[in-house]
């Protein structure tokens, strides 16, 4: 079995969000940590760790709200039993499942997620790496800056604004940015 922070830390930038009633709503970092997320349900599946009711209420504490499709497929993978061998293609494998919607193909967020876990299977079936070494408190193998907008007196504005990268910001991401305030403010 491989030690944890065997070899240099991957660290993944900064996550920003906000925590609220001890959930993490996170405003950028969702593609990093819905990967990080995918990583650690692999290994789950590969090593079989998912019968485990505690591991199936650890994986259940993720979820998406950024559309219903999304939400409805991560709660339905999570609770799925894939087995995984060194020939087995996973999106196939999870897409003739009898509880995955066709209509989910369309989904952004789904068909992405299947590209990874097709990539993470690629790379990772043989790996030493277990499971278990991979959810020890003392393995810091992937590392990622946390900042909480609210501590710092900061809105999701500001994220938008970091998101476009310099670039000046289109109109539509004007009016979501006012939208929002106004909301807020209503």
């Amino acid at each position: 079995m491989r030690e944890a922070s065997e070899g240099n830390p991957t660290k993944l930038d900064f996550i920003y969000g906000n925590v609220k009633k001890d959930t993490f709503f996170p405003l950028d970092g969702q593609q990093r940590l819905t990967t990080l997320f995918l990583y650690h349900l692999y290994f789950a599946l590969r090593d079989k760790e998912t019968a485990d009711s505690q591991i199936n209420k650890l994986f259940e504490n993720f979820t998406y709200s950024t559309r219903v499709s999304s939400k409805e497929f991560f709660r339905k993978l999570i609770r799925s039993n894939i087995a995984i061998s060194a020939n087995t293609n996973i999106s196939k494998e999870i897409i003739n499942q009898n509880w995955f919607v066709t209509y989910w193909k369309n989904d952004p967020t789904v068909s992405s997620a299947l590209a990874m876990l097709d990539e993470i299977h690629e790379k990772c079936f043989d790996a030493d790496l277990t499971f278990e070494a991979l959810i020890e408190k003392e393995n810091k193998d992937i590392t990622f800056e946390f900042l909480e907008l609210e501590k710092f007196g900061l809105s999701d504005d500001l994220y938008i604004k970091m998101n476009a990268r310099g670039k000046i910001l289109s109109s539509y991401e004007n009016f979501k940015a006012d939208l929002i305030g106004y909301i807020k403010k209503n």
